[in-house]
Formats: structure tokens, C-alpha cells, sequence
């Protein structure tokens, strides 16, 4: 009989270890961690756009503050964000857990934010007294200010960091698949915006706690999986080059960055692109409104639409990954990825006109003028309130006009009948008394939208393809001990090109093409604001194509005089030459 064996304490312990902590790098899993901590952040960013929205709603803030605060924070982004990418190069894991954990352990401070009490988000009537929002601890709506101001700067920092460390780890361990990679943190980062607002924060409206948790909870465990998947010493590999340690200086990695016309023309080309998403995407409903006399509800068809248009922009950041990537493609070459996005610029400039320029005939609509609005005289003594951040458009079916709101038709009942929703006791309505949900031209205008909707996905998948190919390309002209700071110096140029001047270019835009300016904010553009901010966009679009062809050009030139002089030997230095 045999006793049985004791195992042997240290090999408990290091096989424990081992089975919880990674010793080799599994670059899919930690793309997969950064990928969920870069939209937990971003929503985090975009929870607080709605906490300044709650404010500027209840009338504690002035209309302009959510505009400045996006401004500001672009500009001090633009200045922080190549010295977090150059900060701690050296121990990126700790870095990026501990900024995931501390920021996660911060979002519970929002259970101390003073409730804002806003008006009825429902249907306004007439004869409704319309009375201010008020505060539910008046004494303490400053701490909400200091709150609000701690989360932009907490969340934008973690992005930072891990968008600029994660990129130059994943690249320094796997540099073959990069483009796959980079495209896949990218495009979620945009599609985090586009669709964070309408569907994935709704919780902070109606249920606060839920939504404090799904981003704490969701940062707290990127932050253990950064520590389990990113090993201490990353093993050797002959995919893995070498990284110089000598002049690994701020300064120095900034002059060998700006010194590459490359870089910094691929960079301007970036930034430009994604100001015109930005602008055009965060007007979107201005545009529509103004277009269609449409008010988007966020029913479930809508979600369902949303949720196909991301998938078909992910779709095509994979597959552009895929075919520069191995087995399809060994080594990246610059000048392919550059004519791709050539003629991706070629149809985002079409969607971007063609979106602006698009027929749809709306109709008469009452107390509205060429460039200007005015309540109509039959709801005057109806109280409307002029603060409402929506505009819910009814058709008066016996005159065939759309008016803005229930309350502006002079409406103060409703009732369903056969399944719709009909406004009754209509002072505006004086046949029937009656009104419809939604403008007068609203069939005739769905199929155009409809279109409008496609031309949208081409802008989005267009500009996720673009920033995919001008970031590999930068990435691939720089120096590897540049790495984490070239993506903060992207951030940082985005952030000035997009967040900062287009922003106000933008804004401009929608003051001078506005029709129905009150309370220090514009309710209702005029016609001519969906065709000039179409235009905009694509002259925006025009001259990152112009850079990008200028680009091709100078490299296709450059080829043939290399090919051309006899080669000469140089010593092997730093940069890295992988797909160049």
C-alpha cells in the first residue's frame, strides 16, 4: 500500500500562480480588456455631459456651459495628453490597472451629487402651468459643479492612458496584427460616442445606481485583467524588436515625431477627419429637425437600427485589419493603406454633400418664417414652455400644417383611436380639434431619411476606416521608443482639430443658420443649416484628401528615386522598420 504524496508547496503556489497570472502575453485579451476600459470611460465622459445637461435643463446653468465645457477640456487635453503618453513608459501594466481602479473607485462619488429635480419629460399641453424646475438640496447644488468637473478630468485621463500605453504595448508585442488592433480600439471609441448618449446611458435618467455600477464594476475588472493578462517581463520573442533605452527624453521624442513630415501630415489628416464626424454627428438631431421636422423617438426599432450601423462599421475596421495583416499581408505597405483611404474620403465627401443637399418637401409650418419662428397666434395664451429641450412636431390634418408641439397646436388632451395617437381640444384646430403625433410631411419624408440614415453609416464606417489607416501609418514612421507618445500627440491634435476649433466652427454654424433663438439657446434651425453643415463636412473631408494624395504622391517619388540610386549600406538604427 502506497502512501500518497504530498504535493509540494512551491509547486501549488507557482502553478496557482501561473493559472491566474499570465507569463506570456495574450495580446487578444488584453486588446479585449482595453477595449472595454476605453468605452467605460467614454461613457463615463458622456455621463457627465448629462449631469451638465441636468443643470443647463434645470436652469442652474447658463445654455452655453456644456459647448464651453467641451472646449476647455479639448484644450487642456490638447496640452496633457503627449505627456501622459510619455509618462511611465516603462511600467505601462501598473500604470493602466491602477488608473482603471482609481477611476473606478472614484465613480462611486457620484452617489454624493445633489439630485436635480427637471420637469416632466412627457408631452407639454396647453393651459398647463408651466412652473420652473427646483432643486432638491439647494444648499449643496455647488458640490454638484467641483463633481461633474473631477469626472471629465478622472475619465479623460484613464483614456488617455490606456488608449496611449495600451496601443504601444499591444504594438510592441504583436506589431504584425496592429491593424487589426488599432482599428478595433478606434472604431469602438468613436461608436462609444455616437451611440453612448441615446442608448447606453439612459440609466443615469432613470436609474442612476445601475448605471454607477456598470462602469464601476466594468473599470474594476479591466484593471484585474491588465494585472492577469500583461505579464511583469514579457517573454522574448522574435516578433518582438528590441526597444532602445538611451534618449527616451519628452522633449527628444517630441522633436523626432515633429520632424517626420509624414507623421505630422498623416496627423492633421486624422484630426480633420474626425472633426467632420464630430460636428456632424453631435448636431445630428438639430439636422434632423430642421431637415425632416422629425423628433426620433428612441423606441426599439430605432435601437435595433443603431445596433446594425455599428456592426457594419466594426465589419469594416476587421476587415481592413484582416487583409493588412498576416496571412493576407506579411508587412504593411503605407502606400495600399494610404489609397484605400483615398477613396474612402472620395464617398464620405458624397455622403457628407448628398446628405445636406437631399429632397424632402415639409410643408407648411405655422409661425414659421425663412429665418425665423413665432408661437402662432391661436396657442399665445396657452403658456408653452420655451425652455423645452425637444421639439415633438403634430400635423393639424384638416389643414394639413405641422405645428412644433401639442402645446404650440393649442392642444390639451389626448386619446388613442384605431392604435393612434391623436391630440384633441386643439385651439389650432378649429374644424375637428384634433392633431396627429408627428409633422404633416412625415411619410413623405421617411423614405428620404431612410437614405439619409444609409449615408450616415458610409460617414461612420468612411472616417473608422480613415483614422484605422492614417494611425497604422504614423505608427509605422516613428521611432519605437515613440510609440505612447505619438498617440498621445494624436489625441492631443483631435482634440484641438475636433473637439476644439471644429467644435466652434460648428457652433457658428448652427448660431448664424438658426430660426427660433430663445433663453440663450437655438430651439429650431432654419433650411439652410442641414446644407451648409453637409458642405462644411465635406470640405473638411476634401482637405484630408488632398493631404493624403499629396502624401502618396511625395512617397511614390520618393520610391522611384530610391530605386533609382545605387543602395548604400547604413548602420542599423532604432526606428522601426517592420512593414516599411
Amino acid at each position: 500500500m502506497h502512501r500518497a504524496r504530498i504535493p509540494d508547496c512551491s509547486k501549488v503556489k507557482t502553478g496557482f500562480k501561473n493559472w491566474f497570472f499570465s507569463t506570456e502575453v495574450l495580446v487578444d485579451k488584453v486588446r479585449g480588456c482595453l477595449m472595454g476600459a476605453i468605452i467605460s470611460v467614454t461613457l463615463g465622459e458622456i455621463c457627465a455631459y448629462r449631469f451638465l445637461r441636468q443643470d443647463v435643463t434645470a436652469g442652474h446653468l447658463p445654455p452655453y456651459m456644456t459647448d464651453l465645457f467641451i472646449v476647455l477640456l479639448a484644450v487642456l487635453e490638447t496640452i496633457v495628453a503627449p505627456f501622459i503618453g510619455w509618462v511611465g513608459q516603462n511600467r505601462r501594466r501598473i500604470m493602466l490597472a491602477v488608473a482603471c481602479f482609481v477611476t473606478a473607485v472614484f465613480t462611486f462619488l457620484w452617489f454624493a451629487l445633489p439630485k436635480v429635480h427637471v420637469g416632466s419629460e412627457g408631452v407639454e399641453f396647453c393651459k398647463i402651468n408651466n412652473t420652473s424646475p427646483d432643486i432638491g438640496s439647494g444648499s449643496n447644488i455647488p458640490l454638484r459643479l467641483p463633481i461633474i468637473i473631477l469626472t471629465f478630468i478622472f475619465f479623460g485621463v484613464t483614456r488617455l492612458i490606456v488608449f496611449s500605453h495600451g496601443t504601444a504595448y499591444i504594438d510592441e508585442h504583436a506589431p504584425s496584427k496592429m491593424t487589426l488592433h488599432f482599428g478595433i480600439l478606434t472604431t469602438f471609441r468613436m461608436l462609444a460616442f455616437v451611440v453612448g448618449y441615446t442608448m447606453l446611458t439612459e440609466f443615469l435618467e432613470t436609474n442612476m445606481t445601475v448605471q454607477i455600477l456598470l462602469i464601476a464594476i466594468g473599470l474594476s475588472i479591466n484593471s484585474l485583467q491588465v494585472i492577469m493578462n500583461m505579464p511583469r517581463e514579457a517573454p522574448k520573442t522574435e516578433e518582438l524588436a528590441p526597444i532602445p533605452r538611451d534618449d527616451r527624453r519628452f522633449f527628444s521624442s517630441m522633436g523626432r515625431i515633429f520632424s517626420n513630415t509624414l507623421v505630422t501630415s498623416q496627423m492633421v489628416a486624422m484630426a480633420l477627419t474626425a472633426s467632420a464626424i464630430w460636428g456632424f454627428a453631435y448636431h445630428q438631431e438639430a439636422f434632423i429637425e430642421a431637415k425632416y421636422n422629425l423628433h426620433l423617438e428612441r423606441n426599439l426599432a430605432v435601437k435595433y437600427a443603431e445596433i446594425l450601423r455599428l456592426h457594419i462599421v466594426v465589419f469594416v475596421a476587421v476587415f481592413l485589419g484582416v487583409i493588412f495583416g498576416p496571412p493576407m499581408m506579411q508587412k504593411i505597405e503605407k502606400k495600399d493603406l494610404l489609397s484605400i483611404t483615398i477613396k474612402a474620403y472620395a464617398l464620405m465627401i458624397l455622403a457628407y454633400f448628398a446628405s445636406g443637399a437631399l429632397p424632402c418637401t415639409t410643408g407648411k409650418v405655422a409661425g414659421l418664417q425663412e429665418m425665423s419662428y413665432m408661437q402662432p397666434q391661436c396657442s399665445q395664451t396657452c403658456g408653452c414652455d420655451i425652455e423645452r429641450p425637444e421639439i415633438l412636431p403634430v400635423c393639424v390634418a384638416d389643414q394639413m400644417i405641422t405645428y412644433m408641439s401639442p402645446c404650440h397646436a393649442g392642444c390639451s388632451g389626448v386619446e388613442r383611436i384605431n392604435g393612434i395617437q391623436v391630440y384633441t381640444n386643439c385651439t389650432c384646430a378649429p374644424l375637428t380639434g384634433r392633431a396627429i403625433r408627428g409633422s404633416c410631411s412625415d411619410y413623405s419624408c421617411r423614405g428620404i431619411f431612410g437614405l439619409h440614415e444609409l449615408l450616415y453609416t458610409v460617414m461612420l464606417s468612411g472616417s473608422a476606416l480613415a483614422i484605422q489607416a492614417h494611425g497604422m501609418v504614423m505608427l509605422r514612421s516613428v521611432d519605437n521608443r515613440d510609440k505612447s507618445v505619438l498617440v498621445g500627440l494624436i489625441s492631443s491634435a483631435v482634440a484641438l482639430f475636433a473637439f476644439c476649433c471644429g467644435h466652434l466652427l460648428f457652433l457658428g454654424i448652427s448660431a448664424r443658420t438658426c430660426n427660433w433663438y430663445e433663453n440663450g439657446r437655438c430651439q429650431l434651425q432654419n433650411k439652410m443649416f442641414p446644407f451648409v453643415t453637409g458642405a462644411v463636412c465635406a470640405a473638411i473631408i476634401l482637405f484630408s484628401l488632398l493631404i493624403t494624395i499629396t502624401t502618396v504622391v511625395f512617397m511614390n517619388k520618393a520610391a522611384k528615386r530610391d530605386k533609382s540610386e545605387p543602395p548604400v549600406e547604413q548602420e542599423a538604427g532604432p526606428a522601426n522598420n517592420i512593414g516599411m
